[in-house]
Formats: C-alpha cells, structure tokens, sequence
C-alpha cells in the first residue's frame, strides 16, 4: 500500500476514533489542524494519539511505533513522540476493533519487557519506523477501553 492511501485511510480512522469518542464516551477531542500544529503540539488539545493499525485484521498484533530511524539520527516516535501537549493515551486499531490505552501503562510494559523494536513503515521522507508487536490477549488485559464495531461482527 503507498504512503498516500496509508494516511488517507489513517485519516479516516482518526475521524472513525474521534466520532467513537464523542458518541460512546461523550469526550469532544479539539483537533490540531495545521501539519505544522501538528507537530509541534500533538494530534490534539487533549492528547490522545491515534493509529490505524492496518494489518491487525491478519496479524492479531497491534504495532506499537516508538521510534523513527533515518540514515543517521534516531527520533522518538509513536508511543515516545515528544510533542508539548503530553501525551496521555494512545489509541491503536481499526474500525473494526479499535483499542484505548494509558500512555504510561504502555511505556511501563515495552520498558518492563524490554520488547523487540521491529521494522515497519517508511515514510515519504525516508525515515524508518520501528515498534514492537502487543497481541491481542495482552491488548485486552492492558488497554482501559476498546470498540467494537458491532457491524463487522456479522
């Protein structure tokens, strides 16, 4: 899959989490706009950060991004991004099944663990992303909340 549809699709799932957030758990996140808001600031005002994790369906492991790597710099990334806004949850999944998990909860278990980063995307800019694999039994003992789209069910 290229890089332009990964970020459509992961906009529209962002969308998906934001629209779940407001309608399940009545919390209206305030979305930073500007790539440059973005990246300065965090994804939103309340920060929550949020992934679409396209190969969950198969996979049944979430990829949890922690670092970015190019050429000859290493850049926290993903769950470590450093942004002003802390970053207090991070959200992974798909419209399908979609998982919330404290931001510190997850740092404590790659760090506890000591998890094996793995290759994942590269981006337009060259940078490799790298993470660690969280399976679904441990997604579901860790996170402190999740949907499910009860329309893929059938």
């Amino acid at each position: 899959m290229n890089t332009t549809t990964k970020q459509k699709k992961g906009l529209e799932f962002e969308s998906w989490v934001y629209n779940k957030l407001k309608d399940e758990w009545g919390l209206t996140l305030n979305h930073c706009t500007t790539k440059e808001e973005q990246y300065i600031k965090g994804e939103n005002y309340q920060g929550w950060e949020i992934k679409n994790d396209q190969t969950f369906n198969k996979t049944n492991n979430l990829y949890i991004s922690v670092e970015r790597r190019y050429s000859n710099k290493v850049y926290p990334s993903g769950l470590y991004k450093e942004q002003e806004i802390p970053q207090r949850f991070y959200v992974i999944g798909n419209k399908k099944e979609c998982y919330v998990f404290s931001t510190k909860i997850l740092k404590q278990y790659y760090e506890k663990y000591k998890c094996q980063l793995i290759p994942g995307f590269t981006t337009n800019t060259g940078g490799k992303e790298y993470g660690f694999l969280l399976n679904k039994e441990y997604a579901e003992r860790l996170c402190v909340g999740k949907f499910v789209n009860q329309y893929n069910l059938l």
